[in-house]
């Protein structure tokens, strides 16, 4: 997912966190920042770029059950 995430200025020091989740079949659905960088323009590009990655490899089953909802942080530092 932040492979296809961009922002212009890496030295920012902003940090925004998102929850979502993935079906079995690999769906991204119910995308929420939860941690927001105080900045909307970079807190939308986080939004766009997790639905973006839509779908995702879907989780091997057996483990599944730890990959339903997933919370990222993005940091352009990183």
């Amino acid at each position: 997912i932040k492979q296809g995430w961009r922002w212009y200025d890496t030295s920012a020091a902003l940090t925004a966190g998102v929850v979502f989740e993935i079906s079995s079949t690999g769906e991204i659905s119910n995308v929420e920042v939860v941690s927001a960088s105080g900045n909307r323009e970079y807190d939308d590009s986080v939004l766009r770029a997790v639905y973006k990655a839509s779908p995702v490899p879907a989780p091997p089953e057996k483990v599944y059950e730890y990959f339903k909802k997933v919370r990222m942080v993005f940091d352009p530092r990183e």
